[in-house]
């Protein structure tokens, strides 16, 4: 038993002094208009005040001190004996261990005159010293709001009732006395016990309560390469103690503790909050994930690192070649004991023409995805070429004179040049639509994919496009966004005469790759996006939200998305069936969905079956009774 709950035992025990006696629920009761009722009669709901045989309370009787101090040893459980020295205790008398229990424990004292005086009524303040012990309460040299008759209470018991006048624990009567001489009456201590008991146990339960933790800011955060990073703000706060030490502990990609997070170092890292209180009860973690983002090389450090790249794989090509040529040598030379050096260095040179591919075919994504700004790049550096090129002809012009006349204007119809490639860059760029294969802008979306050709990316700059006709796709080309780009419907959109021009966005009969990057579709008055008998399109970072139809709708094609999100459509968020009369050369209709949210009640649907969906381990397939098949990744319940 705890000292707290022994403690509240004591005080419950205080007043069972008789035997016990019930009394019938509505039977008259002597506590009835008692000024301590409410305080009594929660004391005989709980089971621990008892009545006498005759069913009354007493609530006025006084308490003798050696009852109240055997019930004190009971309860606590004191068992060891300490010398009494008492006048008035002796050997045979039925409370001398129990005097000699309460020495032992230290809450006993006794008189000046060496006496204990068990058979006396105890004192209001006795009782109070004897109970600021027991529950170790501290005293309190002074108050402001004393009693009026704080003067006659005891020197030796002031500071205990100061003490429990100051927790509220007694308040005197109703004239401001305290009458510190007066016997401690059943009713007057069942008042104390019910505050105590109130003010304990709310406390025991403030004990156990752990703090909680304070943040306002996202559990996940995203910082730049080298940028600066503040550990980010969390409190605590608690049901007892004012202040509250919040510790952390950072670990690195590896799980490492570390000092702080260097954002020169990319990668995630996981801030661990959790803060104790004094009672050591420990607030629930939490995680803080920081991502540090890798650093955004410009253009000029990309293309040198891929060019090193390809370097150092062209390098360990030719090694790995002569390698093998040396190991081939040798075989023929020597016989079967190098043929095992033979495979090694064919593994070798596989390997290395491996990387040569990827190292190829990085730089040329580079230079593909950043055409223009090496255009722009190019032709900064031609036109500085040139007007170096001039300065010098004209320096040697003015020198040694009209010898290097010709050179001064080679060198000017140079710059002239490269001045006019350098303006045509700038003003394709400073178009919203690009062609960045052909270099070109364009004021229209529409406009750019009716001058693309197969293999181009169109790219679209950040904003709001409204069509007022469906954005038709009948080639394999890109079309990525660059920023935050939505194709919308336009409140005069042309709905045309079939109702498969109602999509937004619709791509028809195209035989190669047709790729859309980066784009949210919205406002449809049917499908956000319609894939029509085309072999192979690619859908990444796509939004296709609040169609009349489905945010997708998949028909005769093949159509792999990554990170497409649907929501608030019409229908459902994804559609893949075969046609009624596909082309003899369309393919059947095949859905992979690598990641994304589909966020509608009716996720995928497939109204006939007979399609290919390869969808993330979470989806399972209901079969309903109508044929329809419907994916989804929620359960029953949700």
């Amino acid at each position: 038993m705890t000292k707290l709950r022994r403690g509240i035992a004591i005080l419950l025990a205080v007043i069972m002094i008789l035997p016990f006696a019930s009394f019938a629920d509505g039977e008259k009761s002597d506590i009835d208009g008692h000024w301590a009722e409410d305080a009594l009669k929660y004391l005989i709901d709980e089971g621990v005040l008892n009545g006498y045989e005759d069913g009354t309370i007493r609530p006025d009787r006084k308490i003798k001190r050696a009852e109240f101090v055997k019930i004190i040893n009971e309860v606590m459980g004191y068992s060891e004996l300490g010398q009494v020295d008492f006048d008035d205790v002796k050997e045979g008398n039925w409370f001398y261990e129990e005097i000699a229990k309460a020495v032992k424990a230290g809450y006993i004292k006794g008189y000046d005159d060496n006496t204990v005086r068990p058979n006396n009524e105890i004192t209001r303040q006795e009782a109070s010293l004897i109970i600021a012990r027991v529950f170790e309460i501290e005293e309190v040299d002074e108050i402001e709001d004393d009693f009026k008759d704080a003067s006659k209470i005891g020197k030796w018991a002031k500071a205990a009732v100061n003490a429990l006048k100051e927790k509220g624990y007694i308040n005197g009567y109703e004239d401001g006395t305290f009458r510190p001489q007066n016997s401690i009456t059943r009713a007057e201590a069942a008042t104390i016990i019910v505050n105590i008991l109130e003010d304990r146990q709310a406390d025991e339960e403030k004990d156990t309560q752990a703090p909680e933790l304070v943040y306002e800011g996202e559990t996940e955060i995203r910082v730049e390469y080298g940028a600066e990073f503040t550990l980010p703000e969390v409190t605590a706060t608690d049901n007892v103690d004012e202040e509250v030490e919040v510790s952390y502990v950072i670990k690195d990609s590896e799980g490492n503790q570390i000092e702080a997070i260097d954002t020169t170092v990319a990668g995630t890292y996981t801030i661990t909050y959790t803060a104790v209180d004094a009672a050591g009860n420990e607030a629930e973690a939490l995680v803080i994930k920081v991502t540090v983002a890798e650093k955004e090389l410009t253009l000029e450090e990309q293309l040198e690192e891929a060019k090193k790249e390809l370097e150092a794989a062209k390098k360990e090509l030719a090694d790995a070649q002569d390698e093998l040529d040396w190991a081939e040598y040798m075989y023929e030379v020597h016989g079967s004991s190098y043929y095992e050096d033979v495979l090694i260095a064919e593994a070798k040179v596989k390997d290395a023409e491996e990387k040569v591919s990827e190292a190829e075919a990085k730089l040329a994504q580079i230079k593909e995805e950043y055409k223009v700004e090496i255009e722009l790049m190019e032709a900064k550096a031609e036109l500085k070429e040139a007007e170096d090129e001039l300065l010098e002809a004209q320096i040697l012009y003015e020198t040694h004179g009209s010898g290097y006349y010709w050179d001064v204007v080679e060198a000017e119809a140079k710059v002239k040049d490269a001045k006019e490639r350098l303006e045509n860059i700038r003003n394709v760029l400073s178009h919203n639509v690009i062609n960045r294969s052909q270099i070109k802008g364009y004021e229209t979306i529409e406009e750019a994919i009716a001058q693309a050709k197969d293999g181009d990316v169109i790219a679209i700059n950040e904003g709001s496009y409204e069509l007022s006709k469906q954005l038709l796709i009948k080639k394999a080309i890109t079309i990525r966004g660059v920023g935050e780009v939505v194709l919308k419907a336009a409140e005069n959109f042309d709905e045309g005469d079939q109702t498969a021009d109602k999509h937004l966005v619709a791509i028809v009969n195209v035989k190669g790759t047709v790729k859309l990057e980066n784009l949210t579709v919205a406002g449809s008055r049917r499908t956000g996006i319609n894939a029509f008998e085309s072999t192979d399109v690619q859908l990444k970072d796509i939004v296709s939200k609040d169609n009349a139809g489905a945010g997708l709708n998949v028909t005769n094609s093949k159509v792999t998305a990554e990170n497409l999100k649907t929501s608030g459509n019409g229908w459902y968020g994804v559609n893949v069936d075969n046609g009624a009369n596909p082309s003899a050369d369309a393919p059947e209709s095949e859905f992979i969905l690598i990641s994304g949210e589909i966020a509608e009640e009716v996720q995928i649907v497939s109204d006939k079956g007979e399609v290919k969906v390869k969808l993330p381990e979470d989806y399972v397939e209901v079969v309903e009774d109508s044929g329809r098949i419907v994916w989804t990744n929620r359960t029953a319940n949700n």
